[in-house]
């Protein structure tokens, strides 16, 4: 009876903690979209970089949705349901999102710093998709041939934990490599202040501290008794959803600095051309000639 009572509350803490998780990549997604709205430029948010954080917010919250339904499921029933196929497909859309954002925002740091692992992230970021519908489809077969029998699903299960492995060391390596190119900028910037690339730098260490923190739960998760993996799984629910927030703030910074810039530099350009008219009026009268002529 413990037994069961203890396992009902470690279901019931998973469905809360992805519950509350699937409500936090809102506040990414509506600081992102305010941002536009309050200086009346609603219509330009279609960029890359906002369709990436927009896109990553949606499917990290649909992520904990489907996370909380299941482990509420999984309570009630002692088994899954098909919502995993959609939670898979959130999570590495969400993911996807991540990987290219993070990459695209901090290209210019990690060139700077090394060509090589420029070039190697340029082919992680290529590869993911591929990986990642690894991971779909041996989900999605899992799930659909259960009926088949054990074998079956044993074939896709190891397909799956395959290919997040691979997934997972890929991102390890990915953001190691971001984390020494973000700490080398900060470090070595040659009295050369750049606004936005500090912004960069700093969220994007923020964010990889993030992201290796979920990969420690990942692995505990794995290596942990069933009712504590749930448990772990909602914490990664958790821990992905802070993450895709440090990447809407890091966007929300970046435009507002941007902002500030354009009003900056307008202003300078006002200001030189009420200086190039005040010396124009001030500027004496060219002499006339005589006249000779009567």
């Amino acid at each position: 009876m413990n037994s069961s009572s203890s396992g009902h509350a470690y279901y019931t803490s998973a469905v809360a903690i992805s519950a509350i998780s699937s409500i936090i990549p809102l506040f990414s997604l509506i600081l992102v979209l305010s941002s536009y709205w309050a200086r009346g430029k609603l219509g330009d948010w279609m960029t890359r970089s906002t369709i990436l954080i927009v896109l990553g917010s949606l499917s990290i919250a649909g992520y904990g949705a489907t996370s909380a339904y299941n482990f509420h499921q999984i309570d009630i029933d002692g088994d899954e349901t098909q919502s995993v196929v959609w939670n898979i497909i959130f999570f590495t859309v969400g993911q996807y999102c991540y990987v290219r954002f993070s990459f695209e925002r901090a290209s210019d740091i990690v060139r700077r710093t090394s060509k090589k692992a420029h070039a190697m992230c340029v082919v992680f970021v290529m590869a993911l998709p591929v990986l990642q519908l690894a991971q779909i489809v041996s989900q999605t077969m899992r799930t659909a041939l259960a009926y088949l029998g054990p074998s079956f699903i044993n074939t896709f299960t190891q397909l799956f934990f395959i290919s997040t492995l691979v997934i997972g060391f890929f991102c390890v390596v990915f953001d190691s490599v971001l984390l020494y190119c973000f700490i080398l900028f900060l470090r070595y910037q040659d009295g050369i202040v750049n606004p936005k690339l500090n912004i960069i730098a700093h969220y994007g260490i923020a964010a990889c501290c993030m992201a290796f923190l979920v990969m420690v739960i990942f692995l505990g998760a794995g290596l942990a008794e069933r009712k504590v993996s749930f448990l772990l799984d909602s914490l990664i629910c958790l821990g992905t959803s802070i993450l895709i927030c440090i990447l809407g703030i890091m966007k929300y910074k970046l435009f507002n600095t941007r902002v500030v810039s354009t009003i900056i530099m307008s202003a300078e350009e006002g200001d030189s051309m009420k200086e190039t008219n005040s010396t124009k009026r001030n500027k004496p009268p060219l002499s006339r000639p005589n006249s000779t002529c009567q």
